[in-house]
Formats: C-alpha cells, sequence, structure tokens
C-alpha cells in the first residue's frame, strides 16, 4: 500500500490529538514529511510546577504517537517505530518511518474509540465493570510493559484515597501550583481550544465562572480533598500503573498503554479519570510504591467505572501544531 499523503497525514495528526494530555496543554508538535512523522515534546506548554520533569508531559505524547499508530495501522500502512526519548529532557521522542517495516496492529475497535474518547470527571455509578472486561483491560498494558496494580481490597483502598487526599492539600497550599492550575482552566462557552473548562470540572453557574480565580486566590486544599476524596471512594474501580524504571523512554511507554486502556475502556462503555497527585510530589509518591507494596514507579491513578458521558474538551487546530518539512 502506497504511504499516505501529505493531506492524509494531516488528518491523522488532527485524529491523533484526540489523545489525553495533562490539563489538555496538549504539548506536543508533529513534524511530517511524505516519509516520516516525529512527535516532539512542546516545553513550552509543560507543567512547569505539577511535572517539573516533564513526565507526564511525555506520557501524554506517548498516547499521541499511539494513536497514531493505530490510525496507521487501521489504513494497512506499514511503518517502523522508533523511540527517540533518551535524553533526561527530551524535545524528539517517537519517530515513525512510513512505508518500512510490517503494517502496525489493526485495532479498528480502538480506532473507532479515538473520537469518543475523554476524561470523565464526575462521579460514578456504584455498579461493578464486567470481571472479563477488567481481565480484557488490564491485558491492555502487557505489551508496552507497563504493569496494573488494582486497587480492590478495602484497606488498601482507603490507604490510596488518603494519599490521594494529602496530595490535594499539600499542592492546593502552593500559591505557584494554583496559579499554574488557575492558568489552564476555562470559563465555560469561551472559544479556547485547551485548558480544562470549568463546568467538566463539575462546576455549575456563577461558580464555573469565578472558579479560575477563587483557586488562584484562596487556598481550596480541603475541599479539593474532601471531593477527591468522594470521587474515589464512590468509583467501582481503582487501578494504579506502573513501570520498572522512570526514564522518558518508560514514560512514553507508559502512555502508549494508556492509550490502548483507555480506548478500549471507551469502546466497553467504562468511563475514566485520573487521580494522579501522589504521583505528582515525590514523597507522596515513594509513599504510594511503599502502600502498595510493589518495587515500581507508579506513573498514573485511574479511576473506573460506568457514567453517563460528558462533553469532550477542545482540541487545537492542527496547523498550531503541525510542521511540514522537506515534503514533495
Amino acid at each position: 500500500m502506497p504511504s499516505p499523503t501529505m493531506a492524509e497525514l494531516t488528518d491523522l495528526v488532527a485524529t491523533a490529538t484526540k489523545a489525553q494530555s495533562p490539563h489538555n496543554t496538549q504539548a506536543w508538535k508533529f513534524v511530517v514529511t511524505d516519509s516520516t512523522i516525529e512527535v516532539h515534546a512542546d516545553w513550552d506548554r509543560n507543567l512547569s510546577v505539577s511535572d517539573p520533569d516533564g513526565r507526564e508531559m511525555v506520557i501524554g505524547c506517548g498516547a499521541a504517537v499511539e494513536h497514531l499508530l493505530l490510525l496507521l495501522g487501521s489504513g494497512g500502512h506499514a511503518v517502523t517505530v522508533e523511540v527517540t526519548a533518551h535524553d533526561p529532557r527530551p524535545t524528539q521522542l517517537a519517530r515513525i518511518e512510513l512505508g518500512t517495516g510490517e503494517p502496525y496492529v489493526r485495532r479498528d475497535e480502538l480506532v473507532a474509540a479515538i473520537p469518543r474518547r475523554h476524561t470523565n470527571r464526575t462521579a460514578y455509578r456504584s455498579d461493578p465493570v464486567d470481571p472479563d472486561i477488567l481481565d480484557a483491560l488490564q491485558h491492555t498494558t502487557e505489551a508496552f510493559g507497563v504493569g496494573v496494580h488494582r486497587v480492590d481490597d478495602p484497606q488498601l483502598r482507603q490507604a490510596v484515597t488518603t494519599l490521594i487526599m494529602t496530595a490535594d492539600r499539600q499542592q492546593m497550599a502552593d500559591s505557584a501550583f494554583r496559579h499554574e492550575l488557575s492558568s489552564w482552566m476555562r470559563r465555560p462557552h469561551t472559544a479556547a481550544t485547551d485548558g480544562m473548562f470549568t463546568n467538566l470540572l463539575g462546576q455549575h453557574g456563577l461558580a464555573a465562572e469565578l472558579a479560575p480565580l477563587a483557586v488562584r486566590t484562596f487556598d481550596v486544599g480541603k475541599g479539593q480533598a474532601a471531593r477527591d476524596g468522594q470521587l474515589v471512594e464512590g468509583s467501582p474501580h481503582l487501578w494504579v500503573l506502573h513501570t520498572g524504571e522512570d526514564t522518558p523512554a518508560w514514560w512514553l511507554a507508559t502512555g502508549r498503554a494508556l492509550a490502548h486502556l483507555t480506548l478500549a475502556a471507551t469502546h466497553h462503555g467504562v468511563a475514566h479519570a485520573y487521580m494522579n497527585q501522589p504521583c505528582e510530589l515525590p514523597d507522596v509518591r515513594v509513599e504510594l510504591a511503599d502502600t502498595l507494596g510493589c518495587n515500581a514507579y507508579p506513573q498514573l491513578i485511574v479511576r473506573m467505572g460506568h457514567a453517563d458521558p460528558t462533553e469532550l474538551s477542545p482540541r487545537r487546530p492542527v496547523d498550531e501544531v503541525l510542521i511540514t518539512a522537506g515534503a514533495d
């Protein structure tokens, strides 16, 4: 099969950007020629307070990489993938060479889920997900070497919930964190194409309009911790994704695994959201690993369950993230 045209590649990149990213920063760039796609981290859009090393940024970029590969696989295109995220502060993360190697795995059900996948921050229903579906979801991360710790034991669940609430209070007590967070909050009905809309964060009416100012001005950690504690306790499933090493290449692998997990969850009608606060504070992250009893690095905390769908967050126009170079 011939390689995609530049117009087709542009459409593929636009769809790939449906991937998740911290605070919906969309901190990625795609350098495209007629034979290659490079995925780069956009450090200018990184969360320098909550993610100074770019770990969560690279995870988001990894999800976008996997979206691209799944889209290419659905089209039957042969690809060779090279992970280039080796430096402590990498810019180029992955390089996809078109027309060489073997066609990427074809998973049309995951590709169909890309436009529908979204982080659902609402409260979930208490009814558990079918065990067979949960097992299938857990297997999605294995090919990438990313482990899943299912937090099923009630005492362990309470301990992890406590760490989430502790991290909430610590982060919100930091004025620099609050300023960064508020700078990515968007009031409803604005024309923004990035960031987190306050109505999708559970705020409504006047509270949604004033939420960025309130977060920037006041230490709302106690209230945030209480709300997150309720969300976790009400979610039937809580999983921690972890890796044996803590390097940019493994962060990228985590993002690729996350794409499979969340697209498969969407396909099965399972909602997901993140409670990554303990992973964002070094001391609390160590305590989380000790609490889980795993000799690994926690990367993400994901809650899952059944919920009514919410609105999708917007994405930046493709011409803001796409760079064409050397194309015929």
